[in-house]
């Protein structure tokens, strides 16, 4: 693989991995419940997820999965992918891709991928069985702990870091393309309660 090449799948890699990052703060921000993050209380919130249930369950679930699907993208074993194993490999086998980082720099990396492997293994699972594959009858896809998919989410930014400063020099500001979908999930989740208390108030 060539150092253009190389560039060119980090840049689709860090794609992959805003998109799962967006994904995922719209579905945390609709689905659950953080005090600190807002201005209303548990029983509010759902309250409005009672009510405009037939809307939001299904859009939850869309972005959950589509928010799993990316970061399973980001773990494929095909190597004409754009995923951290196969740009971790190339790195490993060419070191000149990445001169900003040494080999126990790589080896930390793909030490972090292998402890990852079980929650890796689910997100394939899912991917493979709810949705690549119209299965007459799929199995099962155990559920993910948000720690444990969370734990996943920071360990993939920092390899991806590791890659694109022994490439490029520079890392990826990670919060901020994330930002505004945060706001506005959350500004949505406001408006909906708020609707809710309204309706309350005027019966």
């Amino acid at each position: 693989m060539t150092s253009a090449e190389f560039g060119e799948r980090l840049d689709q890699l860090r794609e992959i991995i805003i998109n799962g990052l967006r994904y995922y703060a719209a579905w945390i921000n609709i689905r659950l419940y953080d005090a600190n993050r807002v201005t209303w209380t548990f029983v509010e919130q759902n309250e409005a997820l009672d009510r405009f249930g037939r809307f939001l369950t299904p859009v939850g679930s869309a972005l959950r999965i589509m928010a799993l699907m990316q970061f399973a993208k980001a773990f494929d074993r095909n190597p004409r992918t754009a995923s951290l194993r196969i740009l971790l490999r190339e790195a490993q086998r060419s070191p000149s891709l990445v001169p900003g980082r040494t080999a126990a720099d790589l080896a930390a990396v793909s030490s972090q991928i292998k402890h990852s492997e079980r929650i890796i293994k689910k997100l394939t699972d899912v991917r493979n069985q709810s949705l690549a594959h119209a299965d007459a009858s799929p199995m099962p896809v155990a559920g993910l702990i948000k720690r444990d998919f969370e734990t996943l989410i920071e360990n993939t930014k920092s390899a991806f870091d590791c890659l694109s400063i022994g490439h490029r020099g520079s890392r990826i500001a990670w919060d901020v393309p994330v930002r505004d979908v945060d706001r506005q999930a959350n500004e949505v989740m406001g408006i909906l309660v708020e609707k809710v208390k309204t309706d309350k108030r005027t019966r």
